[in-house]
């Protein structure tokens, strides 16, 4: 890997990282029905759009175009799916970098 592109990576990493940390903390006191409330993302929740955010850092590069093959050009059929590998039974506080929204 180029030099300036692994220099430009840890820059978007140290910038990043502060960030997130403090979308963790706001997210660690959203209560159930905050999780729920709908955002600006169309029909997606608080919590859908963590997940999604979440999906991003866990997804790996060739999965993405894949994913959206399978479901023949969809992105609404493609994030339905990336969502469900992201949730589960009840929605968490992010942690970390990759902020994932698994539920236990």
């Amino acid at each position: 890997m180029p030099e300036t592109t692994t220099a430009s990576s840890a820059n978007l990493r140290a910038t990043l990282h502060p960030e997130r940390a403090a979308l963790t903390q706001r997210l660690a006191s959203l209560t159930p029905a905050q999780w729920a409330l709908p955002s600006l993302c169309g029909r997606w929740s608080v919590e859908d759009v963590l997940a999604h955010l979440s999906t991003v850092t866990a997804t790996e590069r060739t999965r993405w175009p894949r994913s959206m093959v399978a479901a023949r050009l969809d992105p609404d059929v493609h994030n339905d799916r990336r969502l469900a590998e992201q949730r589960g039974p009840t929605p968490t506080a992010a942690t970390g970098l990759g902020l994932p929204c698994r539920r236990p």
